[in-house]
């Protein structure tokens, strides 16, 4: 964990710009918040994670940014919905990161369910 009060108020208004956009009325597709809709547990995984951080519940975390990862992995992002999938993905990554560095949660949640996602986090880490 990384103590660096800057970087970290910079990355959550970073992540809360992102957040903003991820559930702005252009991006999100209209059927998407109705219960029967492929993508509606992806969104609530997505939104979930949202308000734990706006809360500084960060312990929780990990367990829906796994949750949306696994989602991905198993359920293509349906026509009209790759916009938002590729930023959620931005955001999933650099929330990650934000946990990862500056706070005291654990990423062990991460470990035999999403096992692909730390793969694709450390290759951002990587390349940041």
């Amino acid at each position: 964990m990384t103590s660096s009060l800057h970087g970290a108020k910079t990355a959550k208004k970073e992540l809360e710009k992102l957040a903003k956009r991820l559930n702005s009325e252009g991006l999100v597709p209209e059927q998407s918040y109705r219960r029967n809709h492929s993508n509606y547990p992806y969104l609530c995984y997505i939104n979930n994670t949202i308000g734990l951080l706006a809360s500084k519940n960060y312990h929780v975390i990990p367990i829906f940014i796994a949750r949306a990862s696994e989602h991905d992995q198993k359920h293509p992002a349906p026509e009209g919905f790759e916009r938002y999938r590729e930023l959620a993905t931005e955001y999933l990554l650099k929330l990650t990161e934000f946990i990862d560095l500056y706070t005291e949660a654990d990423l062990e949640h991460f470990k035999g369910y999403a096992v692909s996602f730390l793969e694709q986090y450390q290759s951002y880490r990587e390349n940041t």
